[in-house]
Protein backbone atom coordinates (compact mmCIF):
# COMPACT_ATOMS: atom_id res chain seq x y z
CA UNK A 1 0.00 0.00 0.00
CA UNK A 2 1.55 3.70 -0.25
CA UNK A 3 2.69 5.32 1.90
CA UNK A 4 1.29 8.86 2.42
CA UNK A 5 2.47 12.50 4.72
CA UNK A 6 2.09 13.14 7.99
CA UNK A 7 -0.21 16.09 8.36
CA UNK A 8 1.96 19.46 9.03
CA UNK A 9 1.60 19.66 12.90
CA UNK A 10 4.44 18.85 15.17
CA UNK A 11 4.19 15.63 17.55
CA UNK A 12 6.29 14.46 20.01
CA UNK A 13 5.42 10.77 21.33
CA UNK A 14 7.41 9.85 24.80
CA UNK A 15 7.26 6.71 26.40
CA UNK A 16 7.28 6.32 30.12
CA UNK A 17 9.53 2.86 31.42
CA UNK A 18 9.22 -0.14 30.03
CA UNK A 19 5.97 -0.03 28.59
CA UNK A 20 5.77 3.05 27.41
CA UNK A 21 8.90 2.14 25.46
CA UNK A 22 7.20 -0.83 23.89
CA UNK A 23 4.45 1.71 23.12
CA UNK A 24 6.68 4.16 21.43
CA UNK A 25 8.14 1.50 19.27
CA UNK A 26 4.35 0.41 18.37
CA UNK A 27 4.25 3.89 17.08
CA UNK A 28 7.62 4.52 15.31
CA UNK A 29 6.90 0.99 13.78
CA UNK A 30 3.54 2.11 12.36
CA UNK A 31 4.45 5.32 11.25
CA UNK A 32 7.78 3.96 9.39
CA UNK A 33 5.22 1.36 6.88
CA UNK A 34 2.71 4.05 6.52
CA UNK A 35 3.78 7.70 6.72
CA UNK A 36 6.33 8.79 4.51
CA UNK A 37 9.96 9.64 6.28
CA UNK A 38 11.64 13.66 6.28
CA UNK A 39 14.36 14.04 4.31
CA UNK A 40 17.32 15.92 4.83
CA UNK A 41 19.93 16.56 2.01
CA UNK A 42 19.81 13.33 0.40
CA UNK A 43 19.09 11.06 3.61
CA UNK A 44 16.04 9.63 4.65
CA UNK A 45 15.30 9.99 8.47
CA UNK A 46 13.37 7.11 10.50
CA UNK A 47 10.73 9.09 11.42
CA UNK A 48 8.15 11.68 9.48
CA UNK A 49 8.83 15.48 9.58
CA UNK A 50 7.96 17.18 12.46
CA UNK A 51 7.98 14.56 14.43
CA UNK A 52 10.07 13.16 17.78
CA UNK A 53 10.12 10.42 19.70
CA UNK A 54 12.13 10.18 23.41
CA UNK A 55 12.05 7.05 25.73
CA UNK A 56 12.54 7.45 29.35
CA UNK A 57 13.54 4.91 31.90
CA UNK A 58 16.06 3.89 34.97
CA UNK A 59 17.39 1.09 32.88
CA UNK A 60 18.96 1.11 29.66
CA UNK A 61 17.67 -2.68 28.77
CA UNK A 62 14.77 -0.67 27.03
CA UNK A 63 17.43 -0.13 24.03
CA UNK A 64 17.51 -3.56 23.36
CA UNK A 65 14.14 -3.51 22.39
CA UNK A 66 12.77 -3.35 19.26
CA UNK A 67 9.19 -3.74 17.23
CA UNK A 68 9.53 -4.89 13.61
CA UNK A 69 13.12 -3.68 13.08
CA UNK A 70 12.36 -0.53 14.48
CA UNK A 71 14.50 0.56 17.56
CA UNK A 72 15.13 3.34 20.30
CA UNK A 73 17.89 5.50 18.84
CA UNK A 74 20.24 5.98 22.12
CA UNK A 75 21.44 9.27 20.88
CA UNK A 76 18.55 10.76 19.63
CA UNK A 77 15.34 9.21 21.18
CA UNK A 78 16.64 8.58 25.03
CA UNK A 79 16.85 10.13 28.01
CA UNK A 80 18.14 7.70 30.95
CA UNK A 81 16.91 7.61 34.83
CA UNK A 82 20.27 6.23 35.54
CA UNK A 83 20.71 6.35 39.62
CA UNK A 84 22.96 4.61 41.73
CA UNK A 85 20.86 3.58 44.57
CA UNK A 86 22.84 1.22 46.48
CA UNK A 87 25.44 4.20 47.20
CA UNK A 88 22.39 6.72 47.84
CA UNK A 89 21.07 4.23 50.39
CA UNK A 90 24.47 3.01 52.23
CA UNK A 91 23.73 6.14 54.50
CA UNK A 92 20.85 5.45 56.12
CA UNK A 93 20.68 8.70 57.47
CA UNK A 94 19.53 10.24 54.39
CA UNK A 95 22.89 12.52 53.85
CA UNK A 96 23.27 11.53 50.77
CA UNK A 97 20.06 13.02 49.05
CA UNK A 98 18.83 16.42 49.16
CA UNK A 99 16.81 17.97 52.16
CA UNK A 100 13.78 18.67 49.40
CA UNK A 101 13.68 14.90 48.34
CA UNK A 102 13.82 13.83 51.94
CA UNK A 103 10.53 15.76 52.72
CA UNK A 104 8.85 13.49 50.58
CA UNK A 105 10.78 10.02 50.92
CA UNK A 106 8.93 7.91 53.35
CA UNK A 107 11.05 6.43 56.26
CA UNK A 108 10.68 2.90 54.90
CA UNK A 109 12.49 3.63 52.23
CA UNK A 110 15.88 3.34 54.04
CA UNK A 111 14.04 1.00 57.50
CA UNK A 112 12.66 -1.54 55.80
CA UNK A 113 15.08 -4.26 54.44
CA UNK A 114 13.01 -5.44 51.96
CA UNK A 115 12.15 -2.23 50.28
CA UNK A 116 16.41 -1.56 50.81
CA UNK A 117 16.75 -4.51 48.41
CA UNK A 118 14.11 -3.43 46.66
CA UNK A 119 15.48 -0.12 45.28
CA UNK A 120 19.43 -1.53 44.90
CA UNK A 121 18.13 -4.42 42.97
CA UNK A 122 16.13 -1.66 41.00
CA UNK A 123 13.05 -4.05 41.88
CA UNK A 124 9.77 -2.42 40.59
CA UNK A 125 9.49 0.26 43.19
CA UNK A 126 7.79 4.18 42.61
CA UNK A 127 9.66 5.78 45.02
CA UNK A 128 12.86 5.02 43.24
CA UNK A 129 12.04 5.83 39.90
CA UNK A 130 10.84 9.06 41.10
CA UNK A 131 14.31 10.01 43.19
CA UNK A 132 15.82 9.03 40.02
CA UNK A 133 14.19 11.75 37.76
CA UNK A 134 14.83 14.25 40.50
CA UNK A 135 18.82 13.80 39.98
CA UNK A 136 17.96 14.31 36.43
CA UNK A 137 15.52 16.81 36.37
CA UNK A 138 18.27 19.82 35.20
CA UNK A 139 18.83 17.80 32.21
CA UNK A 140 15.60 16.55 31.30
CA UNK A 141 14.17 19.40 31.58
CA UNK A 142 16.76 21.50 29.27
CA UNK A 143 16.24 18.34 26.54
CA UNK A 144 12.49 18.71 26.94
CA UNK A 145 12.81 22.39 26.35
CA UNK A 146 15.09 21.77 23.03
CA UNK A 147 12.57 19.42 21.18
CA UNK A 148 9.79 21.36 21.97
CA UNK A 149 11.58 24.51 20.79
CA UNK A 150 12.77 22.26 17.20
CA UNK A 151 9.25 21.07 16.78
CA UNK A 152 7.59 24.32 17.22
CA UNK A 153 10.00 26.03 14.49
CA UNK A 154 8.16 26.91 11.66
CA UNK A 155 8.21 29.50 8.66
CA UNK A 156 6.84 33.28 10.13
CA UNK A 157 3.58 33.63 9.42
CA UNK A 158 2.52 29.96 9.50
CA UNK A 159 -0.71 29.19 11.24
CA UNK A 160 -1.23 28.46 14.83
CA UNK A 161 -2.29 24.62 14.10
CA UNK A 162 1.34 24.37 12.76
CA UNK A 163 2.93 25.64 15.91
CA UNK A 164 1.45 23.93 18.22
CA UNK A 165 3.03 20.68 19.44
CA UNK A 166 0.82 17.64 20.19
CA UNK A 167 2.47 15.95 23.01
CA UNK A 168 1.48 11.70 23.45
CA UNK A 169 2.82 9.90 26.73
CA UNK A 170 2.67 6.36 26.67
CA UNK A 171 2.85 4.44 29.85
CA UNK A 172 1.83 1.76 32.50
CA UNK A 173 0.77 2.83 36.20
CA UNK A 174 1.26 -0.90 37.45
CA UNK A 175 5.33 -0.81 37.40
CA UNK A 176 7.80 1.04 38.54
CA UNK A 177 9.44 4.04 36.35
CA UNK A 178 5.60 5.08 34.52
CA UNK A 179 4.04 5.48 37.76
CA UNK A 180 6.98 7.09 39.92
CA UNK A 181 7.50 9.84 37.20
CA UNK A 182 4.04 10.42 34.99
CA UNK A 183 3.00 13.63 36.89
CA UNK A 184 6.38 14.96 37.65
CA UNK A 185 7.04 14.57 33.76
CA UNK A 186 3.73 16.59 33.13
CA UNK A 187 4.67 19.66 34.58
CA UNK A 188 8.32 19.19 33.42
CA UNK A 189 6.62 19.60 29.91
CA UNK A 190 4.28 22.29 30.65
CA UNK A 191 6.69 24.77 32.33
CA UNK A 192 9.08 24.12 29.46
CA UNK A 193 6.59 25.08 26.72
CA UNK A 194 4.85 27.71 28.42
CA UNK A 195 8.37 29.24 28.93
CA UNK A 196 9.09 29.57 25.49
CA UNK A 197 5.22 30.76 24.79
CA UNK A 198 4.88 27.56 22.84
CA UNK A 199 1.08 26.36 22.34
CA UNK A 200 0.60 22.41 23.16
CA UNK A 201 -1.64 19.39 24.03
CA UNK A 202 -0.29 16.85 26.68
CA UNK A 203 -2.07 13.36 25.94
CA UNK A 204 -1.78 10.33 28.38
CA UNK A 205 -2.43 6.99 27.50
CA UNK A 206 -2.27 4.58 30.39
CA UNK A 207 -2.32 0.84 30.01
CA UNK A 208 -4.44 -0.53 33.79
CA UNK A 209 -3.85 -2.61 35.92
CA UNK A 210 -5.79 -5.54 34.51
CA UNK A 211 -3.54 -6.22 31.92
CA UNK A 212 -0.21 -6.19 33.88
CA UNK A 213 -2.24 -8.86 36.20
CA UNK A 214 -3.39 -10.99 32.76
CA UNK A 215 0.51 -10.43 31.81
CA UNK A 216 2.75 -10.99 34.54
CA UNK A 217 0.61 -11.88 37.52
CA UNK A 218 -2.18 -14.78 36.53
CA UNK A 219 -2.32 -16.85 39.41
CA UNK A 220 -0.14 -14.93 41.59
CA UNK A 221 -1.46 -13.60 44.59
CA UNK A 222 1.77 -11.46 45.50
CA UNK A 223 2.01 -10.00 42.18
CA UNK A 224 -1.52 -9.42 41.97
CA UNK A 225 -1.73 -7.58 44.93
CA UNK A 226 1.36 -5.51 44.19
CA UNK A 227 0.14 -4.40 40.59
CA UNK A 228 -3.07 -3.63 41.78
CA UNK A 229 -1.90 -1.47 44.10
CA UNK A 230 0.51 0.25 42.53
CA UNK A 231 -1.90 1.31 39.78
CA UNK A 232 -5.06 2.04 41.59
CA UNK A 233 -2.78 4.82 43.58
CA UNK A 234 -1.57 6.22 40.77
CA UNK A 235 -4.60 6.40 39.17
CA UNK A 236 -6.09 7.89 42.88
CA UNK A 237 -3.07 10.71 42.91
CA UNK A 238 -3.96 11.58 39.21
CA UNK A 239 -7.45 11.97 40.04
CA UNK A 240 -6.54 14.20 42.17
CA UNK A 241 -4.99 16.40 40.52
CA UNK A 242 -7.30 16.23 36.99
CA UNK A 243 -10.18 17.25 39.32
CA UNK A 244 -8.66 20.85 40.64
CA UNK A 245 -6.96 23.49 39.67
CA UNK A 246 -3.99 22.42 41.75
CA UNK A 247 -4.37 25.97 44.05
CA UNK A 248 -4.27 24.97 47.74
CA UNK A 249 -7.12 27.05 50.01
CA UNK A 250 -6.55 30.39 49.39
CA UNK A 251 -5.20 29.96 46.31
CA UNK A 252 -1.54 29.44 46.84
CA UNK A 253 0.06 27.49 44.12
CA UNK A 254 2.00 24.60 45.42
CA UNK A 255 5.71 24.26 44.04
CA UNK A 256 7.65 21.19 44.03
CA UNK A 257 11.75 21.81 44.04
CA UNK A 258 13.53 19.22 41.82
CA UNK A 259 16.78 20.83 41.74
CA UNK A 260 18.96 23.61 43.39
CA UNK A 261 17.95 25.76 40.33
CA UNK A 262 14.34 23.65 39.20
CA UNK A 263 11.54 24.75 41.65
CA UNK A 264 8.27 24.42 39.62
CA UNK A 265 4.81 25.46 40.07
CA UNK A 266 2.50 22.39 40.43
CA UNK A 267 -0.94 24.14 38.58
CA UNK A 268 -3.77 22.94 36.77
CA UNK A 269 -4.83 19.58 35.45
CA UNK A 270 -1.10 17.83 34.66
CA UNK A 271 -2.60 16.27 31.26
CA UNK A 272 -5.04 17.46 28.71
CA UNK A 273 -6.79 14.35 27.92
CA UNK A 274 -6.13 10.82 29.69
CA UNK A 275 -7.00 7.76 27.42
CA UNK A 276 -7.32 4.28 29.73
CA UNK A 277 -7.00 1.22 28.29
CA UNK A 278 -8.34 -1.75 30.19
CA UNK A 279 -7.72 -5.78 29.34
CA UNK A 280 -11.20 -6.64 29.00
CA UNK A 281 -13.69 -5.94 26.21
CA UNK A 282 -17.16 -4.01 26.58
CA UNK A 283 -18.84 -7.06 28.35
CA UNK A 284 -15.93 -7.35 31.11
CA UNK A 285 -14.24 -10.63 29.40
CA UNK A 286 -10.54 -10.84 29.28
CA UNK A 287 -8.79 -10.47 26.11
CA UNK A 288 -6.05 -12.68 24.92
CA UNK A 289 -2.71 -10.46 24.29
CA UNK A 290 -4.43 -7.50 26.18
CA UNK A 291 -1.13 -5.86 26.70
CA UNK A 292 -0.33 -5.90 22.76
CA UNK A 293 -3.66 -4.82 21.68
CA UNK A 294 -3.57 -2.03 23.88
CA UNK A 295 0.04 -0.97 22.51
CA UNK A 296 -1.45 -1.70 19.12
CA UNK A 297 -3.94 0.50 19.62
CA UNK A 298 -2.36 3.51 21.11
CA UNK A 299 -0.58 3.39 17.60
CA UNK A 300 -3.32 2.58 15.19
CA UNK A 301 -5.33 5.99 16.45
CA UNK A 302 -2.19 7.78 16.17
CA UNK A 303 -1.65 6.54 12.80
CA UNK A 304 -5.31 7.74 12.19
CA UNK A 305 -5.45 11.14 13.77
CA UNK A 306 -2.04 12.05 11.82
CA UNK A 307 -2.20 10.82 8.45
CA UNK A 308 -2.56 13.23 5.73
CA UNK A 309 -5.30 10.67 3.98
CA UNK A 310 -5.43 12.35 0.64
CA UNK A 311 -4.60 9.64 -1.93
CA UNK A 312 -5.32 6.60 0.90
CA UNK A 313 -8.32 4.63 -0.09
CA UNK A 314 -10.54 2.61 2.24
CA UNK A 315 -8.78 -0.58 1.76
CA UNK A 316 -5.16 1.08 2.47
CA UNK A 317 -7.08 2.03 5.90
CA UNK A 318 -7.89 -1.18 6.50
CA UNK A 319 -4.78 -2.79 5.47
CA UNK A 320 -2.91 0.32 7.80
CA UNK A 321 -5.14 -0.88 10.97
CA UNK A 322 -7.16 2.49 10.78
CA UNK A 323 -10.80 2.94 11.17
CA UNK A 324 -12.25 5.18 7.97
CA UNK A 325 -14.64 6.81 10.32
CA UNK A 326 -13.15 9.97 11.65
CA UNK A 327 -13.62 8.90 15.13
CA UNK A 328 -10.94 7.89 17.58
CA UNK A 329 -13.50 6.02 19.98
CA UNK A 330 -13.70 3.56 16.90
CA UNK A 331 -10.00 2.61 18.01
CA UNK A 332 -10.70 2.11 21.17
CA UNK A 333 -13.37 0.03 20.74
CA UNK A 334 -11.55 -2.25 18.61
CA UNK A 335 -9.23 -2.88 21.02
CA UNK A 336 -11.80 -3.27 23.64
CA UNK A 337 -10.59 -1.01 25.58
CA UNK A 338 -12.25 2.81 26.37
CA UNK A 339 -11.64 6.40 27.15
CA UNK A 340 -13.08 7.75 30.93
CA UNK A 341 -13.41 11.05 32.54
CA UNK A 342 -11.49 11.28 35.70
CA UNK A 343 -14.69 11.78 37.88
CA UNK A 344 -15.10 8.16 37.45
CA UNK A 345 -11.81 6.62 37.30
CA UNK A 346 -12.65 4.97 40.37
CA UNK A 347 -15.46 2.71 39.28
CA UNK A 348 -13.72 1.65 35.84
CA UNK A 349 -10.96 -0.82 37.98
CA UNK A 350 -12.52 -2.07 40.82
CA UNK A 351 -9.68 -3.69 42.60
CA UNK A 352 -10.49 -7.45 43.37
CA UNK A 353 -9.26 -7.39 46.74
CA UNK A 354 -9.04 -4.36 49.67
CA UNK A 355 -6.03 -1.89 48.20
CA UNK A 356 -4.18 -1.48 52.27
CA UNK A 357 -1.70 1.54 52.49
CA UNK A 358 2.12 0.22 51.84
CA UNK A 359 4.95 1.40 51.46
CA UNK A 360 4.85 -0.20 48.03
CA UNK A 361 1.32 0.98 46.89
CA UNK A 362 1.32 5.02 47.73
CA UNK A 363 5.81 5.62 48.92
CA UNK A 364 4.84 9.29 47.32
CA UNK A 365 2.03 10.48 48.74
CA UNK A 366 3.23 12.95 51.02
CA UNK A 367 4.73 14.85 48.28
CA UNK A 368 1.44 15.76 46.02
CA UNK A 369 0.10 19.19 47.22
CA UNK A 370 -2.07 19.34 49.69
Amino acid sequence: MPRVNKLDVPLLVVGLGGTGADGLLRVKSLFRQHLNPEIIGDKEQDHPPRTAFLAIDTDRWVLRKSCQGVEIDPETEWFPLECDMGDILSDPTGARVPAYCRDWLSPDFYTDPMLRTAAIMDSPYRQTARLALFRHADGLYTRLAATLHRLAACAPGASLSRRRVNVVVITGLSGATGSGVFLDFAYLLRHAAEQQNISFSLELYVLMPDIFVSKLAFGDPGKLYLFEARGVTALKELDDLMGSDGCREGGEVPTVQYSDSLILPWKGRPYDDVALLCGTNMEGVLLQDAYDTALDAVAQTLLFTMADEVGWTAADKEESGCCCTPNVDWTFQAASAYEQAYRQIGRTVPPSATIAPSAFAAPWRRSLPS
